[in-house]
């Protein structure tokens, strides 16, 4: 059962056994006053470390997602850090032990801007900044323990500050969940989920007061990983069909993966203990709670960019953040192991956001089998492989096959 108290003061506990070809082991903590929540599955072979945090001190919302092959590594925190506001969250807030890869997300903003030309583009270069979540006073809303899933929801709420405007009950919502066991996501959301190895997050923002009809809200996060990146180094990314997904609202679109220890100039076939994360970016966003036909639109990735010191230096929030928390400086000075990453919602001509007044957007973290486990259970267990799939095998170049993919995958395309 998953409770929280009025003064969301508790320690939630539960322990759930995976049906699964491995035994997995489910552990799921809220701690530090409700301000850190932390998911841990663990097999024979591997143990996976969930966490997330968001509070009015501990911000932005950062998703951390740390690896190890061992079954002894734990995690431990220093509540003290994220309770009391005389602390930052400085390295050795958290710490992990026996960690061979680490990734994550921060919310870092989210933008809105007026689109003039009906483009539904973010600009990158903006004079002017609106933002929210940074800022906002971030609470713990909800969690729910139920048979097929886990999840808890925090909501970012107006603070005094008159850049960030909401109407009455307005507010930004983030909800994550890690699944038990195998679920069907609704139609037209162009994935499928997997057990126990991915985090969906969905994002809401209900009632941004923004006051030009012509205004759109755009998501601006931080992917990040323990991989350092060179200067001009970025992330992989690919672009690809969802396997069993390829429908929905807008047709049949592809999916944005971002490969989160993969770099564009240094493709390698990784270590056995350094497992890839990836992030899945659906095409699709929701202007309305039901995602029908006539309230779907675009979803894309706009810019990724460096965070350069001006940044840094304008934005002192990275070291109220779980990522600081974990990494310390690497991620203030400025982080070299992330990239800021603009996102695109809207279709050109959808009538803007203050239309419907709501937008609904969502992604997923994922990471890949261990290399035992996919050789053990076959091909087509091997999750890229099951999931990244050409619809039209006819026209390869057009379209991202298994072939092209780095050899790190540990994916043929003999069998598929």
């Amino acid at each position: 059962m998953c409770l929280i108290p009025a003064k969301m003061s508790l320690i939630l506990s539960t322990m759930i056994l995976l049906k699964s070809v491995n035994s997995w082991e489910f552990n799921s903590e809220i701690l530090c006053d409700g301000n850190l929540t932390r998911f841990t599955a663990n097999s024979k072979q591997e143990v996976i470390h969930f966490l997330f945090a968001a509070s009015s001190h501990v911000r932005p919302p950062s998703l951390l997602v740390l690896y190890s092959p061992l079954l002894t590594s734990e995690v431990t925190v220093q509540c003290e850090n994220f309770v009391s506001r005389n602390f930052t969250l400085s390295k050795g807030s958290v710490k992990a032990t026996s960690v061979t890869s680490a990734y994550g997300v921060l919310f870092y903003q989210f933008r809105y801007y007026r689109d003039v030309y009906d483009k539904a583009t973010v600009p990158v270069v903006d004079e002017n900044p609106f933002y929210f979540a940074s800022n906002l006073d971030w609470q713990l809303e909800s969690c729910d323990d139920e048979p097929d899933a886990f999840s808890v929801s925090f909501a970012g709420k107006k603070k005094n500050d008159p850049r960030d405007k909401f109407l009455r009950k307005g507010k930004i919502k983030l909800k994550l969940t890690v699944y038990k066991k195998d679920a069907k996501v609704p139609n037209g959301y162009y994935y499928t989920v997997q057990p126990n190895r991915e985090v969906q997050v969905q994002v809401i923002m209900d009632k941004l007061n923004l006051k030009s009809k012509e205004a759109r809200v755009a998501p601006v996060i931080f992917l990040y990983s323990n991989k350092p990146l060179e200067k001009n180094d970025d992330f992989l990314t690919k672009s690809a069909y969802a396997l069993n997904a390829f429908t929905g609202p807008l047709g049949n679109m592809m999916s944005i993966y971002v490969i989160l220890n993969g770099q564009t100039k240094h493709v390698k076939e990784q270590e056995i203990q350094s497992i890839p994360g990836f992030i899945h970016f659906p095409p699709i966003a929701c202007s309305q709670v039901e995602c029908a036909d006539q309230s779907a639109v675009l979803a894309r990735l706009g810019d990724r960019v460096q965070i350069n010191r001006t940044a840094v230096k304008k934005y002192k929030r990275f070291t109220r953040s779980l990522a600081h928390a974990y990494f310390g400086d690497k991620f203030g000075h400025p982080p070299k192991n992330a990239r800021m990453q603009f996102v695109n919602l809207g279709t050109p001509g959808d009538g803007f956001y203050n239309t419907k007044k709501y937008l609904f957007w969502h992604l997923l973290l994922i990471r890949m089998f261990s290399l035992a486990w996919s050789m053990t259970f076959g091909l087509w267990r091997c999750w890229p492989c099951f999931l990244l799939h050409s619809l039209d095998k006819q026209n390869s170049a057009s379209h991202m096959t298994i072939d092209v993919l780095p050899k790190y995958l540990l994916c043929l395309r003999k069998g598929l």
